[in-house]
């Protein structure tokens, strides 16, 4: 059973909050995986600068694999 649900306008639904914000979130809440943006990809974006500490910045020493990616 397919259910056509309306894609949430984000920007008409909060409307004070910056674009760039709420296209970050639509990137994190996609519900297909495969057009799912990664964190680490999201991470990138020009819009965490202001609180980013480059120097703490660095890969995990291994990867987390859970069931459900399996």
């Amino acid at each position: 059973m397919q259910r056509n649900i309306p894609k949430i306008d984000f920007e008409k639904e909060f409307q004070f909050t910056d674009s760039k914000i709420l296209k970050i979130l639509e990137k994190m809440l996609e519900f297909n995986p495969f057009f799912r943006k990664e964190s680490a990809d999201l991470l990138k974006n020009n819009v965490f600068d202001k609180i980013r500490i480059p120097k703490k910045e660095k890969p995990a020493s291994e990867q987390i694999i859970m069931e459900i990616d399996k």
